[in-house]
């Protein structure tokens, strides 16, 4: 069930203030346009009336589609290192079924990129896994410092990178990485329940084994 509440938020430009809706709870399923503002990153945004500028909030949203099965909390006010004694905390307030994904997000491009996942049935773990070796065998002119999965086609991933300038680029890599690594590496992983956390930090020690 998709929820909301309202708050008073100040403008951190001008410091007007306004009353504004916050999103708790996103239901995929019966409200696609909130998925698509979600996945736009124009659902948790205050838009200043005094100065025009518009802000992106840090407030803790779930999101929810059961024909996906996925849960993904995203709290970009929780720092990583406390991310894994939050986990607990979310299987007491949010009990997991075993039929659906339970993730942890710290911010809007994790969550997005989880659901841009669920899009192409792809596993996110393996995904990790996947960044990690792009980032380390890359040939680029610019450094990548950080990559999203975007999209995917029968031959190629499409993933959005952000250089070392800060600029963001578009940047594909062959499908058959992800085959290859998932064939690899599925054998080793532990079974995928509950609430996780699956990130750069998960995904390193399988990549060692790879390297």
């Amino acid at each position: 069930m998709t929820s909301f509440h309202r708050e008073y938020v100040s403008c951190p430009h001008c410091l007007n203030e306004e009353e504004i809706v916050i999103w708790d709870q996103i239901d995929a399923v019966t409200d696609p346009d909130l998925k698509d503002r979600l996945l736009r990153k124009t659902l948790q945004v205050f838009e200043c009336r005094n100065c025009g500028r518009s802000h992106l909030l840090s407030q803790p949203l779930l999101y929810r589609d059961d024909d996906k099965k996925l849960l993904i909390w995203c709290d970009p006010q929780l720092q990583a290192s406390e991310a894994g004694n939050k986990l607990p905390v979310l299987l007491n307030q949010l009990p997991v079924d075993e039929n659906y994904r339970y993730r942890l997000t710290l911010n809007s491009n994790e969550m997005i990129e989880k659901i841009h996942l669920s899009e192409y049935a792809l596993d996110d773990r393996i995904m990790e896994i996947v960044k990690l070796a792009v980032l380390a065998w890359q040939k680029e002119e610019i450094r990548i410092e950080q990559l999203f999965f975007l999209s995917a086609e029968e031959e190629r991933l499409l993933f959005l990178a952000q250089g070392e300038d800060e600029k963001w680029y578009q940047l594909p890599v062959a499908a058959e990485l992800y085959y290859r690594i998932d064939l690899l590496v599925t054998p080793l992983l532990p079974e995928n329940r509950g609430w996780q956390n699956i990130n750069v930090d998960f995904a390193k020690p399988y990549f060692a084994k790879l390297e």
